[in-house]
């Protein structure tokens, strides 16, 4: 299981107590919106899992020992995963702070060859998954793989074309 769950004893609409589920530990979780294009994405996480922490950050150093050391998941939330150069930077961060959080990398969309471990065969050793295995407890969840290769850049950054903020100079 990415994050866990817990049986819980609530009222069942008949008068009687039955057996439901919650989040396991919903309280020390950090939700982190990739700024700024993750930040739909983000809410959304976070609208599912009222209980957790919620912070923005561009960069990893600004995410502060005290939003990290007693978390025991942490959600990074990005819309677009092109090589993850970013997350590895962020999970390293992390890492440094809080060697045992689990630690789930969220995404609209990852770029095939940033998860792929081989191709044709040959190790890419570039590979988004193979840097991770290194950090201990930490996945990957996105809504869809892309095999085209694009990455914006500037005007059609993923950020410009959710905030409708694009320019074509």
């Amino acid at each position: 299981m990415v994050i866990g769950l817990e049986e819980r004893i609530i009222p069942h609409v008949q008068g009687q107590n039955t057996i439901g589920y919650r989040l396991k530990a919903e309280e020390p979780k950090l939700i982190v919106a990739m700024m700024r294009g993750s930040e739909p994405m983000a809410r959304g996480v976070y609208q599912n899992f009222p209980l957790t922490m919620f912070a923005f950050a561009k960069y990893p150093h600004e995410l502060a020992t005290r939003d990290v050391v007693d978390m025991e998941s942490i959600l990074l939330v990005d819309s677009v995963i092109n090589t993850g150069k970013s997350m590895i930077d962020f999970v390293e961060h992390i890492r440094a702070m809080n060697s045992k959080a689990k630690i789930l990398l969220v995404a609209g969309v990852v770029q095939a060859g940033a998860i792929e471990l081989e191709v044709d065969g040959i190790s890419e050793g570039g590979s988004l998954r193979r840097k991770l295995g290194w950090h201990g407890d930490v996945g990957i969840v996105a809504l869809r793989v892309s095999e085209n290769k694009y990455t914006g850049a500037k005007g059609t950054d993923t950020g410009n074309r959710l905030f409708n903020t694009t320019h074509w100079h």
